[in-house]
């Protein structure tokens, strides 16, 4: 399945110029980068070609999200926007994937608004790819400043209603070790890891021709991602040799479940999955991959499982497999709305003057991430009633 990609602000820019170098042009339909600094297009490597200024200055905005939010909102914006996706006939894209880091200014509040746009764009449609936003949960303080803390729980918020999906990856899991340089280590293993995970869930895959599946298209890949509103999911990846792994094809899922989490999670907590495996052909076999399956199916709450299967040439070197889990519970975005609490707190006169954030919109924001989590939870109480009702409760 070849991505649609669209970058926001530095962060979601950079990461997508580094996964598109990474992956190569053949698996992308097309690539589009937004900032509201015209810096960003002098620092890209490979996606200078397709990038709008958002505003007049090109100075940025300081991590202020509802100034690139009004940017984002102005006429000339949405013209050039609509422009660029009339004219690359997006609809013909399998996936559109955004790529945005939640907590800076730019990332924050022009998200939710471009992906309005697509969904404004689509309504005329009779057919629309998924809609994923890859989100990246700021360092916690003091590696990045509180306000980006503050900021992505806004972005989060205000993204539910128009994003199939939020792909959400934690940089705190990447921050670097003494052996490397500074922040910019995690950086580099965040994206590289951005990638591999890419390049393995979009694979192009094959049916098994047994009737139990192997292929996975992108609309059954939204069907399982999509709710009413957007999902909150967690991406998982892991790689090892494959003569360690063999055709013992689970013990690879269960590996990317206990050390391949791009954000801390309970798996078991998740009501639906998606995985795409990737592996030599001497190394298949039907019965792993049902294995497979059945391990998910024993390890999420739910009985939704959508999977891909990519045979590589024999003797290929590594094997594989790429995960998201829809709707786990994710403890950081608890800490994040109770960061968001005291930083306004704090703040309160400063973000009403600068931003013109009251404390009733703050309220409405809180509000609807935990009305989202209320049906979450109703909708996994369902899930593991159906389950128990199927005699499909782990032993």
């Amino acid at each position: 399945m070849k991505l649609l990609g669209i970058g926001i602000g530095s962060g979601g820019t950079r990461i997508l110029d580094q996964v598109y170098s990474k992956l190569g042009e053949d698996r992308f339909y097309g690539t589009l980068a937004l900032d509201t600094s015209s810096r960003t297009a002098d620092e890209l490597t490979s996606l200078g070609e397709n990038f709008i200024l958002l505003g007049e200055s090109g100075e940025g905005v300081g991590g202020q999200w509802k100034s690139a939010m009004k940017l984002m909102q102005e006429d000339d914006s949405k013209e050039k926007i609509m422009t660029f996706l009339s004219e690359k006939r997006v609809e013909r894209a399998p996936v559109i994937m955004v790529f945005a880091a939640l907590g800076g200014g730019t990332g924050a509040g022009a998200t939710p608004v471009l992906v309005k746009y697509l969904r404004e764009y689509f309504s005329d449609k009779s057919v629309v790819p998924p809609i994923i936003v890859l989100g990246i949960l700021p360092f916690m303080y003091p590696i990045e400043p509180i306000k980006f803390s503050y900021n992505s729980i806004i972005s989060i918020s205000n993204l539910l209603d128009y994003a199939d999906s939020i792909l959400l990856i934690d940089n705190d899991l990447f921050v670097p070790s003494s052996s490397k340089e500074g922040v910019g280590g995690g950086l580099i293993e965040v994206n590289e890891k951005i990638s591999s995970f890419l390049t393995a869930m979009f694979e192009e895959t094959s049916s098994l021709g047994t009737g139990i599946g192997g292929e996975l298209s992108a609309q059954s890949l939204k069907s399982i991602l999509k709710m009413k509103e957007a999902t909150l999911c967690v991406p998982c990846y892991a790689k090892v040799r494959s003569e360690t792994v063999g055709n013992v094809l689970d013990l690879l899922a269960e590996l990317a479940l206990e050390e391949g989490k791009m954000a801390q999670c309970d798996p078991e907590t998740a009501f639906r999955a998606v995985f795409v495996l990737r592996i030599p052909e001497e190394n298949f076999s039907v019965k792993g991959f049902l294995d497979v399956k059945r391990f998910f199916l024993r390890k999420i709450n739910g009985i939704d499982i959508a999977s891909g299967l990519r045979r590589l040439e024999e003797g290929a070197d590594e094997s594989d497999v790429a995960v998201i889990l829809v709707e786990p519970e994710i403890p950081k975005i608890t800490k994040l709305v109770d960061i968001a609490k005291v930083y306004y707190d704090l703040h309160e006169e400063l973000l009403v003057s600068v931003e013109g954030t009251n404390q009733s919109e703050l309220e409405q924001f809180l509000q609807r991430i935990g009305q989202h989590s209320e049906e979450v939870a109703r909708k996994r109480q369902k899930a593991r009633e159906l389950k128990q009702a199927l005699d499909l409760e782990s032993p």
